[in-house]
């Protein structure tokens, strides 16, 4: 599923916000579904020093991490990361989401170039 990183600009990412309500009810109605990818613009979790993690997206990692989302996929950050599974504050858990960040995979992914 795709989700708004520009939390900003879509009313915010955090409990009671629009998109925090939508995705809420997303997963509740494909609770039963096999595999659950979200994807963003920007990385939860960044170790890069030219923009770094996105905090505000913690509550929707809550969301996706407690309803067994398996993977979050971002681009942005201008290296390529890939994280063990996290639970929504970063901490390292077996049974949370493994996140992968990649600009220019992001890049080929959008216009199409490889």
């Amino acid at each position: 599923m795709s989700l708004n990183s520009n939390c900003g600009e879509v009313g915010g990412c955090g409990p009671g916000s629009r998109q925090h309500r939508w995705l809420a009810a997303d997963l509740y109605r494909h609770r039963r579904d096999a595999c659950t990818l979200a994807y963003t613009h920007h990385p939860r979790f960044s170790s890069g020093n030219e923009h770094g993690s996105r905090r505000e997206l913690r509550y929707l990692w809550k969301l996706l991490d407690d309803s067994g989302a398996e993977a979050f996929l971002s681009g942005h950050e201008h290296d390529y990361e890939r994280f063990a599974p996290l639970d929504y504050m970063g901490r390292r858990n077996s049974r949370g989401m493994i996140q992968s960040s990649s600009e220019s995979a992001a890049r080929t992914c959008a216009t199409g170039a490889s």
